[in-house]
């Protein structure tokens, strides 16, 4: 199996293996909740999820295997899973970041020297920025900080309602007015200054002989909000003046090689995993709007960053969830950005709804007038965002035939772009009851206007484990276990807690008797896997979750019917599962012979043979049950 992750770079089995043995899963989740030793080998937390919110601890850590369950809402996975859930990391990107994280190097592909050396060299240029705005994001908080009560920016925060924890959050800072504060940081700490300046950070000076650094920096008399990766990196900058007399009102960092507009949303690092939980994103306009929100208590919101939505934002929206509520400004660039944005989530094969305020309102202004209450409600309702469009479109409409056509000229390029052709094909029907037309007529007509033929809403055939072109890699294989038997669950979960149960239940000879093959398959592979290395048993649960589907058919072995076992009922709940797997064989073996006499009248007596035989083994089976 093989794994592609950014620039083309492999990652096969091995290393995927080792960046997940590198990685402590103690480590990383106690960075979102605070775990306490319960055992040797356990460590309890409240659950940080942000769909479980639970007053006692219910989320079990296990060192030893690097998996974590939840007793209450029963989550499970690993440490690439928990990435995945918590940071809306996908597969690879989790792999890359265990492995700067763990300062394992990155499998190389072929290249020529010259490709090896621009790599090198822009990989290190990275890194020396990310440092350099890490810096500045700290003296930004610094700042801050220090400001006292009764400051035109302290002034402003309470304005705002930004409270300490929001503040420290967002890690919100201020650049101070002053013309050369922070490229006079920069100069003491011997930060390459035309680095800094190729950030936005700093500009060289035209005044070099009042200049004590050669450079003033870009951002000044601003509250300053840090742009972050999904990896919580900063990657950027935008400022908000707190004097209104100074223009402009907000300024972001330039494009860079760490930061694109484009492709980035401010906040996402913090509500990734309220987005997934909620399985909808909100998109707003600036960071203020999301701050508000999320003060609030509506969390799953990303801001654009001073540009238009594009495709690459809509294509990031998806990997977190397929649903999206665009939240504008009532005014008319808050319209205009709306019905912008409408072509380019369905082309992404998003649900776009869309939620306009009224006008004049902001997000911050609407929930200081209605209340949050309200403003849920309001989302929850929102309609299609094509439907709001339309409505647009129909203001005023009387019904005569050059509206008619205009409409359809307005809207077919916007269905022209549907991915979903039964979400297009719905869509047409809507307008054509608006608009009070034949289908017929309202078919060509789409077509005429926007290069098109309305899809007849067959549904589109899905495709399993599709490539994620956008990642470069192709899935894990997943094993889908649907319906197990309990006693063949028991037994996977059973030969999961330790050598000597794998190894008894790999030689009983009950795998061959197993009626979900798949679970049969598992517990040869994962025997196979242990045998390779004995001494990392412990991480074959782990290994595990990545590829089983629900991963939560691997919580038994922590819940108290297996867990809290002593190893005489241990063993004992194995024979038992043996014995009821293997009684579960026979009958499924006599309903087939039962059916190839009544079918086969040529090969009964030899059939009547193996029925009368098979009759004899279920009653020494039994037998055996019951003297025990």
């Amino acid at each position: 199996m093989k794994i592609r992750g950014n620039h083309s770079v492999k990652f096969d089995q091995g290393f995927i293996d080792k960046v997940r043995e590198s990685s402590n899963i103690v480590d990383i989740i106690g960075q979102y909740t605070q775990l306490k030793t319960s055992s040797a080998d356990q460590h309890l937390g409240l659950c940080p999820y942000p769909d479980h919110n639970e007053k006692t601890p219910s989320f079990s850590v296990s060192d030893s295997k690097q998996v974590y369950y939840c007793f209450g809402c029963k989550k499970t996975g690993n440490v690439f899973t928990f990435l995945r859930d918590i940071m809306g990391l996908s597969f690879p990107e989790a792999i890359e970041y265990l492995a700067r994280r763990a300062s394992i190097d990155l499998p190389k592909q072929p290249a020529s020297q010259h490709q090896i050396q621009k790599q090198e060299k822009d990989k290190k240029e990275k890194e020396l920025l990310k440092r350099i705005n890490a810096l500045a994001s700290r003296v930004f908080v610094k700042n801050l900080q220090t400001q006292p009560e009764g400051s035109m920016v302290r002034d402003y925060i309470q304005s705002r309602g930004f409270s300490p924890e929001i503040i420290e959050t967002f890690k919100i800072g201020y650049a101070l007015p002053e013309w050369e504060h922070l490229a006079g940081t920069f100069k003491s700490k011997s930060v390459p200054m035309g680095s800094a300046e190729k950030l936005g950070l700093i500009k060289t000076s035209k005044n070099v002989e009042k200049s004590k650094t050669g450079f003033f920096d870009i951002m000044r008399g601003r509250l300053i909000f840090p742009i972050e990766s999904p990896t919580g990196e900063v990657i950027g900058f935008g400022g908000r003046v707190v004097d209104p007399e100074d223009k402009p009102k907000y300024l972001n960092s330039p494009e860079s090689p760490l930061f694109h507009k484009g492709k980035t949303f401010y906040g996402l690092y913090e509500t990734a995993k309220f987005i997934r939980s909620a399985d909808y994103s909100i998109v707003v306009e600036g960071y203020t709007d999301l701050i508000a929100l999320y003060a609030a208590g509506i969390k799953n919101v990303v801001a654009t960053l001073g540009t238009a939505l594009t495709e690459d934002h809509a294509k990031l929206l998806k990997r977190y969830s397929k649903n999206v509520v665009v939240l504008f400004d009532g005014d008319q660039a808050g319209r205009v950005a709306a019905e912008r944005s409408l072509p380019l989530l369905l082309k992404a094969g998003l649900y776009p709804k869309g939620f306009v305020l009224p006008e004049g309102n902001d997000p911050d202004d609407f929930l200081k007038e209605h209340g949050v209450k309200v403003l849920k409600e309001k989302l929850a309702k929102s309609p299609d965002l094509f439907q709001v469009v339309m409505s647009w479109h129909f203001k005023g409409f009387t019904g005569s035939a050059t509206e008619k056509v205009t409409i359809v000229d307005k809207l077919a390029p916007y269905l022209a772009q549907a991915s979903d052709r039964r979400l297009k094909s719905l869509y047409i029907r809507e307008l054509q009851d608006r608009l009070g037309v034949d289908q017929k007529w309202l078919t060509q007509s789409l077509g005429a206007a926007g290069g098109f033929q309305a899809d007849s809403g067959v549904a589109p055939k899905s495709h399993q484990n599709p490539v994620q072109k956008g990642n470069n890699y192709s899935p894990l294989e997943v094993v889908k276990i649907v319906n197990p038997p309990k006693a063949e669950l028991y037994l996977l979960n059973l030969a999961l807690k330790s050598p000597e149960n794998l190894e008894a239940i790999k030689n009983s000879g009950v795998l061959e008797q197993f009626s979900h093959t798949k679970i049969a398959g598992l517990i040869i592979e994962t025997h196979e896997k242990y045998l390779q290395n004995l001494n990392e048993f412990d991480n074959l649960t782990a290994s595990l979750v990545d590829r089983v589907e629900p991963p939560e058919i691997l919580n038994l072995q922590f819940q108290k019917q297996i867990a809290d076992l002593k190893a005489g009922e241990e063993r004992k709940l194995i024979d038992d599962c043996i014995r009821r797997v293997k009684q579960e064989a026979l009958k499924r073996k006599s309903k087939e012979l039962a059916y190839a006499i009544a079918s086969a009248p040529t090969e009964r007596e030899q059939k009547l043979e193996e029925l009368r035989d098979l009759q004899k083994s279920k009653l020494i089976d039994f037998k055996d049950m019951n003297q025990e």
